[in-house]
């Protein structure tokens, strides 16, 4: 019993190295390819890739989508401008407002 625990703790260790941003693999992703996210809080992931650096993004918000409505559209694109780092793709900014066609 004792050398099952060691055998599990073992695997989980060496798992949680492997997957440690919450279950995506970081060198498994294509760069700056946004896909859906099951874990989370966010709907959205992406390994952004910008001058030599990686990062993973998550983005947007679990709430029925408005992207199709026009009105909306406008004025998630008036307020999310204001907040800067608009062509930084290591920034979530970046990539909800692509999703939203701002």
């Amino acid at each position: 019993m004792d050398a099952k625990k060691k055998a599990r703790r073992k695997a989980l260790e060496s798992m949680s190295s492997k997957y440690a941003d919450g279950g995506v693999v970081k060198d498994r992703m294509a760069c700056n390819k946004p896909r859906r996210d099951s874990k989370g809080e966010k709907t959205h992931v992406v390994k952004a890739c910008q001058d030599g650096k990686e990062k993973i993004v998550r983005f947007g918000h679990k709430m029925p989508d408005g992207t199709n409505n026009p009105k909306r559209r406008k004025s998630y694109c008036a307020r999310s401008a204001g907040i800067g780092k608009l062509k930084d793709k290591l920034s979530a900014n970046y990539w909800s407002r692509k999703a939203w066609k701002c």
